[in-house]
């Protein structure tokens, strides 16, 4: 209806973007088929078979992703199924020719990235008498990059131009990496020459440009059996900016650079004055004012590519420009390989950079680049890993690096586990192994404490790292602990956490994955349910535990729970719904948990004792008045009687043991929390979720719930 009702041109170019990144990556076969039809049917139409056109209405280069090329490789796909039954205009989007438009239409990020989704359809179809015909060899693609490199270089003083330049270079050298030129070393070396020139322009700021320059030139290598050699190359690449061999050809290259900055501002100059001249003339003065602005603003970027002129040459440009390139280059390693000469990347551009205490950007990226070269080999991880741990415990550092630092520390940690890192994390922190009395529980080794102190950071960036490594750590198997689920839970639901989106999405997937994995996630979760329930609905004083709301928290556990197999556990959680309802019959949560009690359907040998005894008191108690909740405790109460005339009837002894037991329970989790009556307020302040201490500290281990036992399972 919407393809049928809703012309292209009256969306946005975020809902346009939006229905092709819901429809086309739709779960479902038939939205993902509509939307297909709607793309290759309406839109295509729409555009009379102008495929760089409907790129224009997506904005290509400010939204180039996934879902554009996926966009136009359904394009391709569906025109080829059809065969002579698909429309003109769709066979016209997927056999355009950029002589319609002209030459140049290829140098722009429409028609660079149509191009790629084109040569990346044939390879992959194994089509290479089209593939030939759209790219020649690589000689002859390596002349159209030095052409968009000139365009750069001409266009630099315009930023939005320069932008555009770069990624045109960027599809340009990824559709090099399709082409299989494994054979053909003089398009091999014609092309390396031609991107090495683009990766030590000063003029290119994009990281992207320089992942894909290094990714092609791993392309060139034989297959993955040369990954060594791949190495060695690049590190000589980084090496030979840091310090170049020959510095005549930098000199003239920078020459060059900028008389052709030159030549094209002089003539643009020159346009401008005509123009303001001639509306002066004209006394069209409103025109001079613009075309006066625009001489003041070609005059700023031309001293802005000046400098940047003058600073590749100083030797604090040629340090950011190595650490960019080490950044790009270690992104590019495909698998673990360590050579002698990743030693010379390390002692002369990343040890170097991360001492640069004033350049906080120059530090983040070696930060970045140690954690990489620690992926290569379990050995080198080991051995950068407490620089990294360092980095990420000062409290000086910049949160950016600190951020950085963590992130670096979780990827080794799920690549090659935490046992590796354990020890010689807790010696750079100047910490001991914890002792391990017989029978009791250890105490948790230091490392882990400060990574759990994180979570906790004032600094929004370095607490979203701690979270999201915790949460990935525990979905991948490496580290999973209900101490760590309880403080993961509580950063989900805490009020301080509303505005950070990225940290919430990445938990709403976190807890639905381990409770739908069997085994030890979902029985961390089953582990930290009732503990940190118990926790929240009785917080201490000035506890940032008082500040979750429990409705929406008790549904959520619920919701988690009903993945477990055994109902032991549901029963066990159904029970501490309604101790909790006996402990604070009137308190402000009672409604919550009583709508909770009929959350599961209770089946035939569910162990019923102690909830029916727990009923039976919560029933006879004066203090629990509230209609609401006596509506839904009334629906669990007939839900347990059913189950009990259908067979689970139990003896006047073993109800008479199990209220005792309930009873107990409820007056030591009384006097533990020294309540002074059933009545109790509870405060509405903002205060931070601090996780680590609200769980785990003195504040909840006056809970026998919230212990847990030598065996590893909670009380």
């Amino acid at each position: 209806q919407l393809a049928e009702r809703v012309e292209l041109n009256h969306l946005t170019i975020s809902q346009r973007l939006q229905l092709l990144k819901d429809g086309l990556r739709d779960r479902h076969p038939a939205v993902r088929r509509e939307c297909s039809n709607m793309l290759c049917n309406s839109w295509v139409r729409f555009v009379k078979g102008n495929p760089l056109e409907l790129l224009r209405m997506l904005d290509v280069e400010e939204n180039c992703g996934d879902t554009i090329m996926l966009a136009l490789k359904i394009v391709f796909d569906t025109a080829q199924a059809r065969g002579k039954t698909a429309a003109p205009e769709l066979l016209a989007a997927s056999t355009f020719a950029f002589e319609n438009e002209g030459a140049s239409a290829a140098l722009t990020p429409e028609g660079a990235i149509y191009w790629l989704a084109r040569c990346e359809t044939l390879a992959a179809r194994g089509d290479d008498e089209q593939l030939e015909e759209l790219v020649q060899d690589v000689s002859s693609l390596a002349k159209v990059i030095e052409v968009a490199f000139g365009k750069l270089v001409e266009e630099s003083t315009d930023p939005v131009a320069l932008r555009q330049n770069q990624f045109v270079i960027e599809q340009l050298i990824k559709i090099a990496a399709v082409i299989d030129a494994r054979h053909d070393l003089v398009g091999q070396q014609n092309m390396s020459a031609v991107v090495l020139k683009v990766s030590t322009c000063e003029l290119v700021t994009e990281h992207s440009v320089l992942v894909a320059i290094f990714r092609l030139l791993r392309e060139f290598e034989d297959g993955d059996n040369d990954e060594k050699g791949f190495i060695r190359q690049g590190v000589e690449i980084i090496l030979d900016c840091l310090d170049p061999v020959d510095e005549n050809e930098w000199e003239q290259r920078r020459e060059e650079t900028r008389r052709a900055i030159e030549l094209r501002v002089k003539a643009e100059r020159a346009e401008l004055e005509a123009a303001l001249a001639q509306h002066v003339k004209d006394e069209e003065y409103h025109l001079a004012a613009e075309v006066k602005e625009r001489l003041v603003e070609l005059d700023g970027s031309t001293g802005g590519a000046a400098s940047s002129l003058l600073a590749s040459g100083s030797e604090t440009w040629r340090k950011e420009r190595a650490a960019a390139l080490t950044e790009a280059f270690l992104t590019s390693v495909r698998s673990s390989a360590t050579v002698p000469e990743l030693d010379s990347l390390l002692e002369q551009v990343i040890f170097p950079s991360l001492e640069q205490t004033e350049n906080q950007m120059l530090r983040r990226v070696a930060v970045r680049c140690l954690s990489l070269v620690s992926h290569l080999s379990l050995e080198m991880a080991a051995k950068h890993f407490p620089v990294l741990v360092v980095v990420m415990q000062t409290e000086d550092e910049d949160a950016s690096v600190r951020s950085d630092a963590l992130r670096g520390i979780f990827d080794l940690m799920m690549l090659w586990g935490t046992d590796p890192f354990v020890e010689v994390a807790d010696k750079a922190l100047g910490g001991q192994e914890p002792a391990s009395p017989g029978g009791e529980s250890e105490q948790q080794p230091s490392f882990m404490a400060e990574l759990l102190t994180q979570m906790d950071s004032d600094d929004a960036e370095v607490r979203l790292a701690a979270v999201e490594g915790f949460a990935k750590l525990a979905v991948v198997g490496r580290l999973v602990n209900p101490q760590i689920v309880q403080c993961l839970l509580l950063h989900y639901f805490h009020p301080s956490t509303e505005e950070d989106i990225r940290l919430r999405q990445c938990l709403a997937v976190c807890f639905p994955t381990l409770a739908q994995r069997a085994g030890s996630g979902r029985r961390a979760i089953e582990q930290a349910a009732s503990p940190l329930l118990l926790a929240i609905l009785n917080p201490p004083e000035d506890s940032a535990l008082g500040d979750v709301a429990v409705e929406p928290f008790v549904q959520y556990l619920l919701y988690l729970l009903a993945s477990s197999e055994a109902a032991t556990v549901q029963a066990e959680f159904l029970l501490t719904l309604l101790i909790s309802m006996l402990i604070q019959p009137e308190g402000d949560h009672i409604r919550a948990l009583a709508r909770g009690l009929n959350f599961f359907k209770l089946e035939a040998g569910t162990p019923i004792a102690q909830l029916a005894a727990a009923t039976d008191l919560l029933r006879a108690n004066s203090w629990f008045t509230d209609s609401v909740a006596r509506r839904q405790f009334d629906k669990w109460d007939a839900q347990l009687e059913t189950l009990r005339a259908d067979g689970a009837n139990l003896s006047e002894a073993e109800l008479k043991e199990a209220s005792e037991l309930v009873k107990e329970e409820v007056e030591t989790r009384r006097s533990s929390l020294e309540l002074p009556s059933p009545r109790r307020t509870r405060s509405t302040r903002a205060r931070k979720p601090r996780a680590a201490a609200a769980v785990l500290e003195d504040g909840d281990s006056k809970s026998d719930g919230d212990q847990e036992s030598s065996d590893g399972s909670y009380e």
